[in-house]
């Protein structure tokens, strides 16, 4: 980049007459090697084309009109180890999901009560540095209390959702069936 900010300002200065262009820089100079390097480039050989991909099968039919038959693909989707692994993590999900939130509200509701003993404190001006101290090393525990079990909550409900997504795309048995799946 520096290079091209070079070439493109130092020309517009020899032309004011304030500064020479050093033979480097000159612009023709510059072009001569890719030009050398593009008649070069006819001379190589190409390497040969790949063959063409193989035809599918072809069957005739009683009439002599071809059927291109596509063979099915393995259902490796299905396998019930998948569905299990499915139904484990989405229920692993949903107790992440339940306990954290619960243990978030939990810390919540400790951190605000600790912040009302707090605040009455100094309001009736009867807070002792030894019980401030307490109630500020509580409140901070509840604040990190919180924070753990807030992200805690939030990964059960997003590993929830994408097994549950998941699940719903390769027709499980966890989502509500789609109108397009195969019968069970």
């Amino acid at each position: 980049m520096k290079r091209l900010v070079v070439l493109l300002t130092l020309p517009a200065f020899a032309c004011t007459g304030r500064l020479a262009v050093p033979a480097a820089m000159d612009p023709s100079a510059a072009i001569a090697p890719v030009a050398a390097r593009a008649d070069t480039l006819d001379t190589l050989e190409t390497p040969p084309p790949a063959p063409p991909p193989a035809a599918p099968e072809t069957v005739s039919a009683d009439d002599d009109a071809g059927v291109t038959t596509v063979p099915p693909a393995p259902d490796l989707l299905e396998r019930p180890d998948r569905q299990r692994t499915r139904n484990g993590l989405f229920w692993t999900g949903v107790a992440l999901a339940a306990i954290g939130g619960a243990a978030f509200v939990g810390t919540a509701v400790g951190g605000r009560v600790t912040q009302a003993q707090l605040d009455k404190g100094y309001r009736n001006d009867d807070l002792t540095i030894d019980r401030e101290s307490t109630l500020r090393d509580r409140g901070k525990g509840f604040n990190i209390g919180a924070s753990v079990t807030g992200s805690i909550a939030l990964v059960g409900i997003a590993l929830l959702a994408i097994v549950y997504g998941v699940d719903y795309a390769r027709c499980g048995t966890i989502a509500k069936r789609r109108k397009d799946c195969r019968p069970r």
